[in-house]
């Protein structure tokens, strides 16, 4: 097994991958990377306040309409942090920057950034000391600024010249991931921008976070290749952008030419690769889609200020990726299912519109694409004030109307059917680029507003293996296993062995139905052969589904395990055919999490058969909804 495995991994990941990790073992190993990356290097020197700000300036000068109060900003300024855009934690006034307050964990702030680990029992999870180094906190001050014409632009340098204090360049854990860096970054140049003509904006200060700025976009910049070959996902795209609007608002940096021309030529080319030519996105998460959203529509407003426009492609996957989310969107609350790895991010928060509300960053790309808004007013509508938003794209492009029936997306492999307040998102595909989670065929369902069929969602990425494997696998989906076998198996970290692959799949429409049929081959670690097939009927005008699994060359002795996560409030019962033996689901205990690292009990219903045709019908009653399992072919 060991063998296939390794050679499943290059099959997969392509042998310049394995390559280039073993390159990058090397560099590290001998320290030839401690070289490249020097601490203590010297302080450079850089345009004065004064000339900077003479050119300086992303945003318009207008007036917010509805300004929130912005109820967040006295649980900042008194020194507590909204941690994955849900929980706050307590950090004081003197926070080190290197503390995890989850488990008290202090990292070494002397250790060369090759030295730190990304991820040990004793250590925890590294992301919640990154959390607070990534500044998106001080968007809540800017808001609260903006509304009430207020200035705590101290406070904010106060925060970065703390930060720079406690982080010795290229030293300590907030130098292990150049992501967190360009973040961090972003964050600084929009909250220097906002403030720059404020009086405590002084020399001595604009050069401390200048040299800062400049030595880790250059540890970016070197680190580059990392993001590009070993993890080429959203990683790259901000990475990149950064280098990109740095290099085009800091023209005094000696790497500025260098930084805007190749920032801005791997951006256009990470976006056409990582958007599918449908709207889908190569990590199969919308959380990670809405991440690159938000960088797009960063990247189109520095666009607008140095009138340098990007490739036609550029847009034209921005304007397909906004066609996917909105069909995909439930239209109450404008969240979309917790589908693939959610680890919480939200980079520039300008709203107080929840986490998982998607509205606000759709909204901003409409306009920027098209002219027009996409929602009608309400609290979204802050984002688009301050990304400047407004038309300015190479090409018009129409404003999206949103379609019934099926919408299909074949290249990622989502089915979405609408059909009046009910949403059916349907996941059969097969990959070209990593999978994050063992969930083909999963079915999700929202009515008015409630997720009655719903993803279990990812907890955290450093926790134990057993937690990983039940949000990551097929157990959190609505989809089928064999035993207590997922549909792929599980490696190290975020690798997959043996991916599932798209056997057929189509949609069509009857005088009183809406169907769909899809296989996959999976489970080929544990036989060759093995192939998932699933239909869904969905009744027209009615809240009905039946849905029918089958698995061909079902193994003897195995099992198949039928998994529904279903909200709390409904019912569930089952029965069979032909036999007239009933198959009642088994409850089964389980998760659910809704954002990045809270976990909840939520209890699931499991359905074994060793037959290899399992029938439920689906059917909600008000606030019931009842499953008939019926056994045989």
């Amino acid at each position: 097994m060991i063998g296939r495995k390794y050679f499943n991994l290059i099959a997969n990941m392509g042998l310049r991958y394995v390559l280039y990790r073993l390159y990058l073992f090397f560099l590290i190993r001998f320290r030839i990377y401690e070289r490249k990356f020097p601490v203590d290097p010297p302080t450079k020197k850089f345009e004065s306040l004064d000339l900077w700000q003479s050119y300086a300036g992303l945003l318009n000068n207008g007036i917010l309409s509805n300004p929130s109060a912005n109820s967040r900003v006295n649980s900042v300024l008194d020194g507590y942090r909204l941690y994955f855009s849900k929980q706050w934690y307590f950090l004081g006034d003197h926070y080190d920057w290197m503390t995890n307050p989850l488990n008290g964990y202090k990292y070494n702030k002397n250790l060369h950034w090759t030295k730190i680990r990304d991820y040990s029992e004793k250590d925890g999870d590294i992301k919640y000391v990154w959390e607070p180094s990534r500044f998106s906190f001080i968007y809540d001050v800017i808001r609260y600024d903006q509304h009430n014409k207020t200035d705590h632009s101290a406070w904010v340098w106060g925060q970065i010249e703390s930060w720079i204090a406690a982080n010795p360049i290229n030293r300590g854990p907030n130098y292990k991931c150049s992501q967190e860096i360009s973040l961090r970054v972003l964050n600084w140049v929009y909250g220097l921008n906002y403030y720059r003509y404020s009086g405590s904006l002084t020399e001595e200060k604009y050069q401390i976070i200048l040299n800062a700025i400049y030595w880790q976009m250059k540890h970016v910049y070197d680190n580059i290749h990392f993001s590009r070959v070993a993890v080429r996902n959203n990683h790259a795209i901000t990475e990149t952008l950064a280098l990109y609007i740095v290099g085009s608002l800091f023209p005094s940096f000696d790497c500025a030419l260098k930084w805007r021309h190749k920032g801005k030529k791997w951006f256009e080319k990470e976006i056409i690769y990582q958007i599918y030519k449908d709207g889908t996105y190569l990590q199969f998460s919308h959380n990670y889609h809405r991440v690159v959203v938000q960088l797009l529509n960063m990247a189109f407003m520095i666009a607008e200020k140095t009138k340098d426009y990007f490739h036609q492609l550029v847009y034209d996957r921005a304007y397909a990726s906004l066609d996917f989310l909105y069909h995909a969107q439930d239209e109450y609350t404008g969240y979309l299912s917790n589908y693939g790895s959610n680890d919480g991010a939200l980079f520039f928060p300008f709203t107080e519109c929840d986490f998982r509300d998607f509205r606000p960053q759709l909204q901003t790309l409409h306009i920027f694409l098209t002219g027009e808004a996409l929602y009608e007013d309400g609290p979204w509508n802050e984002e688009v004030f301050f990304m400047n938003a407004k038309l300015h794209s190479p090409v018009f492009f129409k404003p999206i109307i949103r379609r019934g029936g099926w919408n299909s997306y074949p290249v990622g492999g989502f089915y979405i059917l609408r059909e009046q307040s009910t949403v059916t998102v349907i996941r059969c595909g097969g990959y070209k680029d990593r999978p994050a989670q063992a969930d083909n065929l999963h079915i999700d369902i929202w009515h008015e507003g409630r997720n009655i069929l719903y993803d279990g969602g990812s907890y955290q990425y450093n926790t134990d293996r057993s937690t990983i494997e039940y949000f990551c696998g097929t157990r959190s989906h609505n989809s089928v296993m064999l035993n207590d076998y997922d549909q792929m198996l599980k490696g190290p970290r975020f690798i997959w062995y043996f991916w599932t692959s798209v056997q057929s799949v189509a949609v069509s429409e009857t005088d009183d139905s809406f169907i769909f049929k899809g296989g996959i081959n999976a489970f080929r670690f544990v036989k060759k052969g093995i192939v998932h097939e699933r239909v869904v009927c969905k009744k027209k005008g009615e809240l009905v589904w039946k849905i029918s699994d089958i698995v061909h060359g079902l193994p003897e002795g195995l099992q198949i395990k039928q998994i529904w996560h279903v909200d709390e409030s409904l019912k569930i019962s089952s029965s069979t055919a032909g036999s007239g033996k009933r198959v009642v689901p088994q409850v089964k205990n389980g998760y659910v999490s809704n954002y990045y690292g809270i976990k909840e009990h939520a209890p699931y219903f499991e359905c074994q058969t060793t037959e290899p045709v399992i029938k439920t019908e689906l059917r909600l009653y008000e606030n019931t909804i009842n499953s008939s399992v019926l056994l045989g072919s």
